[in-house]
């Protein structure tokens, strides 16, 4: 699977663990990246956890979540559920791709980007690609559901650069 995904063009694959803290799993991984939970310790705790200099990640769900996740000094801002999902069942009340606008502006006023999660695939990933301030997405069950694990990968690429090109458009 992960090779397949990243033939497919992932930039990052996430080795998730929800029984290991962000420092535990990137230790275990060598990983140049932690990602976090906005409900745990604050990120600057989180941060001084981890075993090496890293890019770090904060959950949110909200444009004041995300503001205080970029304020804390995350790396990246991972919001969402954008959409309904059956990987997280606690994830909430989707956010739409107007609650994504709203936390994503928020992250990037404070020079944040954004990654958006939570029930994207390749039927809505050019709708989220369109919003200013998401720099990427991060996908679990239209990548691991698919047949063809690597077309999957490419479809959703394809269709958030096309997204992309839409917010440049916009301005």
């Amino acid at each position: 699977m992960v090779a397949a995904t990243i033939a497919g063009g992932a930039s990052v694959v996430q080795l998730r663990d929800k029984t290991a803290s962000a420092a535990e799993l990137a230790t275990t991984a060598r990983s140049p990246f932690g990602h976090h939970p906005s409900h745990d310790t604050p990120a600057a705790a989180a941060r001084a956890a981890m075993p090496w200099p890293c890019l770090l990640g904060v959950s949110a769900k909200t444009a004041a979540e995300a503001a205080t996740a970029a304020a804390a000094g995350a790396d990246y801002v991972g919001v969402g559920a954008v959409s309904g999902t059956a990987t997280k069942a606690d994830a909430g009340e989707p956010l739409d791709v107007d609650g994504l606008e709203g936390a994503a502006a928020t992250a990037a006023a404070a020079g944040t980007p954004v990654v958006a999660i939570g029930g994207i695939g390749v039927a809505n990933v050019e709708a989220v690609g369109s919003v200013k301030g998401v720099a990427g997405v991060a996908v679990v069950s239209a990548v691991v559901a698919a047949a063809d694990p690597r077309a999957a990968v490419r479809s959703l690429r394809a269709g958030f650069q096309r997204g992309r090109h839409v917010a440049a458009r916009k301005g």
